[in-house]
């Protein structure tokens, strides 16, 4: 492999490794969104389970001064029950969802990892300020151009022409190696031993 295709090999090789890390930086992304859902979940089914508990309590109440039927008190113990096993659940997927998130960061499952709510983030103003929000005053391009412009930026579709390209250099390098060499040869062949002395060289 002549230095030409190692070039051509090496930029392959760079163009998988930008990939991965795309990759690697969605999967973080995707991650940390379960962590921010799960923790909100969590916290809506906490608030609720309160909720349940207090109406319990008030159904027991009513019930011992006589003003519902002792199967209303059984129905919103149920519910609260429910509500409790729910916010169980949520905190596992919570915890699960915050494992995942530490591994792909390069740290240890069992640390602890504080992600602050989204209460205290400030995601429209961010978003404004960093223009991740649209503006849809302005007309989307043509349809033409953006497969154009994925087709130029795309990682997927530049490995694939790199990965092309050094196939044919090494294509071409093959080729190059079946051919035969061609070889000229100066001199003389003696064939059958010497020819015949000639006879009127004596006499000359």
């Amino acid at each position: 492999m002549n230095n030409k295709e190692k070039k051509k090999e090496i930029k392959r090789v760079d163009l998988e490794i930008s990939k991965a890390l795309w990759s690697l930086r969605g999967d973080i992304r995707r991650a940390y969104t379960e962590v921010l859902v799960g923790q909100e979940r969590h916290e809506a089914l906490k608030e609720l389970a309160e909720l349940y508990q207090l109406l319990f309590a008030t159904a027991e109440k009513r019930w011992k001064a006589g003003d519902v039927a002792r199967v209303d008190v059984y129905r919103a113990e149920l519910a609260y029950t429910q509500a409790v096993i729910n916010q169980e659940q949520a905190s596992t997927e919570v915890l699960r969802a915050k494992q995942s998130l530490s591994v792909l960061l390069g740290r240890k499952h069992n640390l602890d990892l504080n992600i602050p709510r989204l209460e205290s983030i400030p995601l429209q103003v961010k978003a404004e300020k960093l223009g991740y929000l649209p503006d849809l005053n302005i007309a989307l391009p043509a349809l033409e151009r953006l497969v154009s412009i994925a087709q130029d930026n795309r990682l997927e579709i530049k490995i694939v022409d790199q990965t092309i390209r050094a196939a044919q250099a090494n294509l071409k390098l093959t080729y190059g190696n079946i051919a035969p060499t061609p070889a000229i040869g100066v001199g003389s062949s003696v064939v059958n031993g010497p020819g015949a002395p000639d006879a009127t060289a004596f006499t000359k």
